[in-house]
């Protein structure tokens, strides 16, 4: 959880977790990595908006755009299908984010081409450390144009998350900048520093615009759209939130794992002035399967929590000028 504003690092949270006092009596060591920062994984469907930003910013397409979708596409040498396997014809932007049709995000990948994807996925933050202060941060991986191990068909597959292998806080921070008008910041957790009578408050650091602020406001807006249109309760009642599921499968030497998944959510607002992005991610997940019906609904406790402990208005009392 962080503020997309100032990279500020609210929470992070990992389970199953340890105690300081019991550290010798953990019997896996797994349980010692912060996940967060020094654990890629491929993010899957949480991907698409990025895309979709990418293509925005290079005017590529138009949220009123749409397209004929027929159920699969090939890119490189890499047949394409939508997850639920179906053709879904004239498709408009905010419907390819709602039903996450794989189809959709390489045909708008396709249309930024190589150059220009990689480019502004690069500019998001994936395969460099945020620069977060906290020890044995990993950069992820991309293979890009140029490599020896990229296929065009990489392409494909890349624009919805598969492929490609970040950690949730490069997530988080590129969600962040979607919020932020474009604008990436640097997350950082100690927010000032002690010494004697000395104090030193932490600022904010930005890195770079990674898109503009038209394209910022236009992406929140479909995914906004899609939020309402692909879950059959509001995430948070009186309020508007962008966001989007993610189900990806977990790769190994050879292909991915059977039936294992990572399944995810990440978004932000309250709308129109964000406050917070909320990344809720599951490793394997014992009960249900898709992102949308396991993580959004923890995603939905803690933003209701949220609005409820910083006292932020519904929207319709904050459009009437009334506070709480």
């Amino acid at each position: 959880m962080l503020d997309p504003k100032t990279g500020a690092i609210l929470a992070m949270a990992n389970w199953p977790t340890y105690s300081p006092r019991e550290y010798g009596l953990v019997k896996d060591k797994d349980q010692y990595v912060n996940t967060a920062i020094s654990w890629a994984y491929e993010p899957g469907s949480v991907f698409k908006p990025l895309t979709l930003a990418a293509a925005l910013e290079a005017r590529m397409i138009r949220p009123t755009d749409t397209y004929d979708d027929r159920g699969e596409i090939i890119v490189g040498n890499a047949r394409i299908r939508n997850s639920d396997k179906k053709a879904h014809g004239r498709t408009t932007m905010t419907q390819l984010l709602a039903y996450s049709l794989n189809v959709g995000a390489a045909h708008v990948a396709t249309l930024l081409g190589p150059t220009r994807f990689y480019e502004r996925i690069r500019h998001f933050g994936f395969s460099e450390i945020t620069g977060v202060d906290l020890a044995l941060e990993v950069p992820g991986s991309m293979r890009v144009p140029g490599s020896s191990l990229w296929h065009m068909s990489d392409l494909g597959t890349n624009s919805f998350g598969q492929g490609i292998l970040v950690t949730p806080l490069q997530v988080a921070a590129a969600y962040g900048a979607l919020a932020n008008e474009g604008n990436l910041m640097r997350p950082y957790v100690v927010a000032q520093r002690n010494n004697g009578d000395k104090s030193i408050v932490a600022k904010p650091t930005r890195v770079r615009q990674v898109i503009s602020t038209e394209a910022s406001e236009q992406i929140t807006q479909l995914m906004a759209d899609a939020v309402e249109l692909a879950l059959p309760e509001p995430l948070v009642p009186g309020y508007r939130f962008a966001g989007k599921s993610g189900t990806s499968e977990i790769p190994e030497q050879e292909g991915y794992q059977d039936k294992d998944v990572v399944a995810s959510f990440v978004g932000y607002g309250p709308l129109p002035d964000p406050r917070f992005v909320i990344l809720v991610k599951y490793d394997k997940p014992r009960e249900g399967y898709w992102g949308s019906e396991v993580a959004a609904p923890a995603f939905s406790r803690l933003a209701q929590y949220l609005v409820r402990y910083y006292g932020i208005a519904p929207l319709q009392q904050a459009r009437s000028g009334l506070s709480r």
